[in-house]
């Protein structure tokens, strides 16, 4: 895949990460703890310095090649360059692989290898992407929850609701992280999981249960209206003035 994406991209990315992933990995860390982290579309690894800090040894990256190895938050030996729209293997498991907000942002003849990919790095993926109507920057391939709980399913994961119950109130969490963010287990770890987390398993067939307020879902209604050029163009207009106001 071309590289479509600035240093402004990267920098709207980490400024809109660092408070949300703090909040994120607060609340679930207490049960998830994992000893390793990969994380899948990393950019600059924004997620990964908040692992660091629950105290994580670990920490991988992939994304793409044009990713500037100076401006990373995780060590740079661990950062492995992959153009994610073809599947990729690094020849391990981690504890946990993670990739939030990440898949909508490649062609929809991707989606079935990327998932491949993240179920073959861990027993354990952290996940979320856009759903139609949210909008963003390059955003081609915005899907509902349950086509990625389909395609999961496929390689024997199940979905968890388990994330967006604590934070979905969390008004500092920005809304994709609070409304799209599911955990998949593969079935053979399912019976491990705590009881309360075993309990949000969500529903296999028909739609996932969508916990965003009727603001959030009028807002998708009427994005979905807009070309998709009108939107990228929105997109990258509100990321220069948040960094212009971050900087």
């Amino acid at each position: 895949m071309d590289h479509i994406y600035t240093d402004t991209f990267f920098d709207y990315i980490d400024a809109e990460s660092c408070r949300s992933a703090e909040i994120v990995l607060s609340k679930s860390m207490g049960w998830l703890a994992p000893k390793s982290v990969l994380d899948v579309g990393c950019g600059r690894g924004a997620w990964l310095r908040h692992w660091r800090q629950q105290g994580v040894p670990e920490l991988h990256g992939v994304d793409g090649d044009f990713v500037d190895r100076a401006a990373l938050h995780f060590p740079p030996e661990n950062f492995h360059p992959h153009d994610l729209s073809a599947p990729f293997a690094l020849g391990r498991e981690f504890d946990l692989v993670q990739s939030l907000e990440v898949a909508e942002h490649l062609p929809p003849a991707a989606a079935e290898g990327f998932v491949q990919s993240l179920t073959a790095h861990s027993q354990h993926v952290l996940f979320s992407a856009a759903v139609p109507g949210q909008g963003g920057e390059h955003h081609v391939n915005e899907r509902p929850q349950a086509y990625w709980r389909d395609l999961f399913a496929r390689h024997g994961y199940k979905g968890f609701d388990c994330i967006r119950p604590h934070v979905k109130g969390e008004r500092e969490v920005r809304p994709w992280y609070r409304y799209n963010t599911l955990l998949f287990v593969h079935q053979d770890q399912v019976a491990s999981l705590p009881p309360e987390i075993a309990a949000t398993e969500v529903t296999a067939t028909g739609p996932v249960a969508f916990p965003a307020p009727l603001s959030w879902r009028l807002r998708l209604l009427l994005v979905r209206l807009l070309p998709l050029g009108a939107v990228t163009g929105l997109a990258k207009l509100n990321a220069r003035l948040k960094v212009a106001r971050k900087g």
